[in-house]
């Protein structure tokens, strides 16, 4: 017996020693290359490569240009020891490799040098994004299948450009310019399908982009851009404070896009009595605009103290504007900061690895389907942290950490659901039964946790308020 508890203890060991780090793990899933001047005719891309970034020089002009500063500091916090902005090197290196460990696959990290000039040639390395003023936005996504380039096969990209790194002023810390960079990366990794069957070209709305103040039309895009916002919220706190204050604030607004689409090319088939393109028409943001208004929800006519009047009328021009707490719990899970502001602090309850298994266990329940994405997350989340499927409804006394992110949904959403079918209609699970949101509401604990919150002075003390209703401990 001796002898076999000595075999397993030295294999133990063994397995320990040979075990790969974070920073081996990325350093073979990562290719990270370097565009030092993006409207040059041949376009030479160098290879930065691990052990280049930990002797701090290489044969690239990315090691010794000024201006790719802030391309040094986030590949130093990739490979190196340390700590960057009060970011530590090692749980930002743990976040992403749990985050490419989701689908195991090559990545490409393109950086490019377009702080001397705009691009104004028609390449496109890894699907760069490029704004108005010719300069790259960080831009990542994922390629299924694999996508061949140079001699790898990857599973997805993302493209930085250092102009906007240093010059626009949200990107003045380098916390944030971390964050971003975890944010990126869980586009890479995402599986759910944008549902273009049901919203045509406008899972985004008309001009393509998002922020965090607005509706959404396609609640699954929503749900990427969330997932992608909690990893940016692990990494920078500071993140965490911008969001809770834009839910909080007694003024807080969200922005709905008023231009209706134009026609969906290219579709057949039919969808609740009308064409696909008409469809899409109908459940686009600007159609939930005319929804409101049949809910006697109408768009403000002036906006807020801390918005002047000049950008609300350039604002009102293209979007409407209400008040976040005027709208039905359906339009809060189209907005991206409300789900992640939930994830995030149930996250703080589970820690990080029960939700990175939580976050898996979606991936493949919502793979290039049309499955309810935030509805899974949440559901599987209130079985983690219960630890099990919910077997019968609880007692009073009974501590219910599975109902905390349904209660925390509640809570971001302001209770605006009137009753569980309404919630579960939220979260995109019809009316039928459903264990776990039914139990929240018939047991009581609903209106125990609604109750503990001051609706008109929102504090991030209620998380805490939130825990206590639910019996359990601080």
């Amino acid at each position: 017996m001796k002898i076999v508890l000595v075999i397993f203890a030295v294999l133990a060991f063994l397995e320990t020693a040979i075990a790969e780090t974070n920073v081996e793990y990325l350093s073979r899933k990562l290719s990270i290359g370097y565009v030092d001047n993006p409207n040059a005719s041949t376009n030479p891309y160098d290879t930065i490569t691990p052990e280049q970034v930990i002797a701090g020089s290489g044969p690239s002009a990315f090691f010794t240009r000024p201006e790719c500063a802030p391309f040094r500091e986030l590949v130093g916090a990739l490979y190196k020891p340390g700590t960057t902005d009060g970011v530590r090197h090692a749980n930002f290196q743990r976040y992403l490799a749990n985050l490419v460990r989701l689908q195991d696959q090559p990545i490409v990290i393109v950086l490019i040098n377009d702080e001397p000039a705009p691009l104004t040639n028609s390449i496109n390395l890894a699907n760069m994004w490029i704004n108005g003023n010719g300069r790259v936005w960080p831009h990542a996504g994922r390629w299924s299948p694999p996508v061949a380039s140079g001699s790898g096969s990857f599973g997805g990209y993302f493209t930085f450009g250092n102009h906007t790194l240093l010059h626009d002023s949200q990107f003045s810390r380098a916390a944030y310019r971390l964050g971003v960079f975890a944010h990126e990366m869980t586009h890479t990794q995402d599986t759910a399908q944008w549902r273009a069957h049901l919203f045509g070209p406008y899972s985004y709305g008309s001009d393509g982009s998002h922020s965090i103040d607005e509706v959404i039309p396609d609640p699954i895009a929503a749900y990427g851009e969330a997932i992608a916002n909690v990893m940016h919220m692990l990494v920078d706190p500071g993140t965490v404070r911008m969001f809770y204050q834009m839910f909080s604030d007694a003024e807080a607004c969200i922005v709905v896009d008023r231009r209706p689409p134009g026609a969906v090319s290219g579709r057949t088939g039919t969808e609740a009595g009308g064409s696909v393109s008409t469809a899409a028409a109908r459940r686009y943001a600007f159609r939930l605009i005319n929804d409101l208004q049949s809910d006697g929800i109408s768009p403000m006519t002036s906006g807020p103290s801390w918005m002047s009047a000049d950008a609300f009328t350039r604002l009102n021009r293209t979007s409407a504007l209400y008040r976040l707490r005027d709208l039905p719990v359906r339009y809060y899970v189209r907005n991206e900061t409300i789900m992640a502001l939930t994830i995030y602090y149930t996250t703080n309850s589970v820690g990080f690895d029960r939700m990175i298994g939580v976050y898996r266990r979606a991936v493949r329940a919502t793979n290039e389907s049309s499955s309810p994405a935030f509805g899974n997350f949440v559901h599987f989340m209130a079985e983690t942290a219960h630890g099990g499927d919910l077997t019968a409804s609880p007692g009073p006394d009974a501590p219910m950490k599975g109902f905390l992110p349904l209660a925390l949904f509640d809570y971001f959403t302001r209770f605006s659901a009137t009753d569980a079918s309404t919630y579960k209609r939220a979260l995109e699970f019809g009316t039928g039964p459903d264990d776990w949101v039914d139990a929240y509401f018939s047991s009581g604990f609903r209106e125990r946790v609604r109750s503990s919150i001051n609706l008109s002075r929102l504090t991030s003390g209620d998380i805490e308020r939130i825990r206590a209703a639910l019996n359990l401990p601080n």
